[in-house]
């Protein structure tokens, strides 16, 4: 099943067994970048990948169960190759790509005409110097929903793994960074989060954010009421903070990443966790 559209009704049990998850409550994402299919509408492909044999560069969909085509992948990279994404795909419907014109600083998908998996699941991998993929975005008020699920390969104090905000400045509204053991999350107010910061463990931190109504999660857990601040969302900067922040660039295996313009209820919020920890094999 794939594109599985979730309400308050639902069952999160059987949401969780759906292959991927699409519009929840009918309401389509703000954005949407996954390695499987997110949306069930969407028709487009899921990556641009270029091959740095020849630098040749070629768009990758999906396969039969909804999945990347890997095996198009890695075709397409060939034996001992690396291959690199240029372009990230919205699945939203509203073309809001992230994208890396720099060859240099492209994250990579592929290594040595192997895809990068973690608990069988592809992955794109940031080298911690200067990859990163981008996408500006209008202002977009509170309040969101986002789900990011990502693994720190090797976490160093003041590491940004996804920022929100074009202000560049110590404490700008970002969504998960991590400052040596912890993980903040931080719209205009820093709130930091128990666990997620452990090396070569998978994760999936989202957030219910509704200035001083906002709720945080990592893997699920809902936590108490929190204040996180009002700030939008402005952009989204993949694999560090946004501006050519000293030591913000974050060594980042990333799996996708969600954002929806409302605030889920609970019985969503815990459905789509549901869904994600049962594809990625998440330990909760």
């Amino acid at each position: 099943m794939v594109g599985i559209k979730l309400s308050a009704a639902n069952d999160p049990g059987k949401v969780a067994r759906g292959l991927s998850f699409a519009e929840i409550g009918g309401a389509a994402p703000l954005v949407a970048y996954g390695l499987r299919k997110l949306v069930s509408g969407y028709s487009g492909n899921c990556i641009e990948v270029r091959r740095d044999s020849d630098d040749t560069t070629d768009d990758i969909g999906f396969d039969a169960r909804g999945n990347l085509d890997i095996s198009a992948l890695e075709t397409f990279v060939g034996s001992g190759n690396t291959g690199t994404i240029k372009t990230w795909y919205d699945q939203s419907g509203s073309e809001r790509d992230l994208s890396q014109s720099g060859n240099l600083k492209q994250p990579t998908i592929v290594s040595s005409g192997s895809t990068l998996l973690h608990n069988g699941r592809p992955i794109i991998k940031f080298d911690g110097s200067n990859d990163l993929v981008k996408r500006s975005i209008s202002d977009d008020a509170q309040p969101h929903t986002f789900f990011f699920v990502r693994r720190y390969d090797d976490i160093a104090d003041g590491e940004c793994g996804l920022d929100f905000s074009e202000t560049n400045s110590a404490d700008p509204s970002i969504g998960d960074i991590i400052d040596g053991t912890e993980i903040k999350m931080n719209f205009g107010n820093a709130v930091t989060l128990s666990g997620g910061a452990t090396d070569d463990t998978m994760f999936c931190t989202s957030a219910i954010v509704n200035g001083a109504s906002s709720k945080v999660a990592v893997n699920g857990t809902l936590s108490a009421t929190v204040n996180l601040g009002s700030n939008p969302v402005e952009l989204v900067v993949l694999g560090r903070r946004e501006g050519n922040v000293k030591g913000s660039n974050s060594q980042i295996s990333i799996g996708e990443l969600i954002v929806f313009s409302r605030a889920f209820d609970e019985h969503e919020f815990i459905a789509a966790n549901q869904n994600i920890k049962h594809h990625f094999n998440l330990g909760f």
